[in-house]
Order: structure tokens, then C-alpha cells, then sequence
């Protein structure tokens, strides 16, 4: 199975979400759609889905994470998940927001994780914040907007074998770009991208991006599967 997808930033990143699919889930907790998918914030657990329509169902479940002072902390570790919708307008338009404060551990930053989705749109964004109430400095090494998980990490509606992934690099050319088979065993056993990562089914036609769109310093990375 696919053990992990996780887009990773040292400071603050959004990720860009493309997907080319339509949802109506029967009941959520907190929701967003644009125009070809939609976003459901699960309150209990502090994950969220993206969904697709039919038989593609949860296209991937994730949750946000971050690594402080050399220990990881997920949303999922918290007992409270504080949901804030609104609508707003910014530069790029009007957007459904969803907001969520991941806290209740003492002694632990709370995780705060913004989820934008436009509605004339096919796009969305994931902003993970760290916010320390502690009188101490901590250190923030990792932020992961996407931290995917579940039996099965990712469905785009057609043979897993048949899942394709461009990731890309600092350069165009080192190393020399290429699209691999999600199967491929890849060094460290993941498919490591700079920036962006493209996931295609060549069954279905189904696709997900996933982009930076900004940070200082950043990785993202779509580890390789183990049977």
C-alpha cells in the first residue's frame, strides 16, 4: 500500500489543490465546493477529505502536521478542533474559508489550518500556521499542509498500478525531469518534488496537483508505496 503523501515547508506554505472532479457528500461536519470538488472538514478528528464524485468517493484524507523541537505534531493528536466558516474576498476572489485550531495538549503549540476553496474555481488553498502560547521559544523545522492517510492514500478512480507522478526539481534539467509509474521504487522509497507534484490515472483521466504556492524554504514529497 501507499505508505504516505505529504507536502512538507520549514516556514509557512500553502499548498495549491487541483482536482478535476464534482462531489456531494450525504452529511459532513464543515464544507466547501468549488466547481469541480469538494472539501469536508471532519470536527471529530481534525482531518479533512477531498472528494470526488461517483465511484472516485475520497479522492485523499489528510490531516496537517509539524514538526517542534525535533517532535512531530499532528491535528489528529489534538482532542479540540475549533471550526470557524466564513466567506471572504481577497486578491484572487471570493473564497469559502474554513479555519480550524487544533489544541487542548499542555505544553504543545496549537496547529492552525486555514482551507480556502474558490467556488468558480478548481483550485483551493491549505495554509498550516503554528501558534506558540508558551512563555519559551520553540522551533518550527517542518510544516505539512498534506499529510494524507488511511487504507488506501490516494484514488483517482482507476487501477492503482495505472497512477503516473511528475515530480519537479530545482532546475528543469538536474536532475532531468520524468514521469514515473507511482509503483516505481524511488530513493528512500518516495517520489520527492521541490515545489509540485502531478498524479495522473491513465485509466480514468482523473488528476492531482499539488503546488507550493509560496514559502523560504521548502520540500514536497509523495512517499513510495510498500506491498
Amino acid at each position: 500500500m501507499l505508505k504516505g503523501i505529504s507536502v512538507e515547508a520549514y516556514q509557512l506554505l500553502a499548498a495549491l489543490l487541483l482536482v478535476s472532479f464534482v462531489s456531494w457528500p450525504e452529511h459532513c461536519n464543515a464544507q466547501a465546493t468549488s466547481n469541480l470538488f469538494h472539501v469536508e472538514m471532519n470536527k471529530t478528528d481534525g482531518s479533512y477529505s477531498i472528494m470526488g464524485a461517483g465511484s472516485v468517493g475520497v479522492v485523499f484524507r489528510s490531516r496537517v502536521a509539524a514538526k517542534i523541537d525535533g517532535r512531530w505534531w499532528r491535528s489528529t493528536d489534538y482532542p479540540k478542533h475549533e471550526v470557524v466558516e466564513s466567506e471572504i474576498s481577497d486578491d484572487l476572489g471570493v473564497a469559502r474559508q474554513i479555519i480550524v485550531t487544533h489544541s487542548g495538549i499542555e505544553g504543545a503549540p496549537n496547529l492552525l489550518c486555514v482551507l480556502k476553496i474558490r467556488p468558480e474555481t478548481s483550485s483551493g488553498d491549505v495554509e498550516v500556521r503554528v501558534e506558540n502560547h508558551q512563555s519559551k521559544a520553540v522551533l518550527v523545522q517542518v510544516i505539512r499542509p498534506i499529510e494524507a492517510f488511511g487504507t488506501q492514500i490516494l484514488e483517482l478512480g482507476g487501477p492503482y498500478d495505472l497512477d503516473r507522478v511528475l515530480s519537479d526539481s530545482l532546475s528543469e534539467d538536474r536532475p532531468e525531469l520524468r514521469i514515473h509509474d507511482l509503483l516505481d521504487k524511488m530513493p528512500a522509497e518516495m517520489h520527492r518534488a521541490v515545489g509540485s507534484q502531478l498524479i495522473y490515472n491513465r485509466k480514468s483521466g482523473l488528476s492531482l496537483f499539488v503546488g507550493a504556492l509560496r514559502s523560504e524554504e521548502h520540500t514536497s514529497e509523495l512517499q513510495s508505496l510498500r506491498h
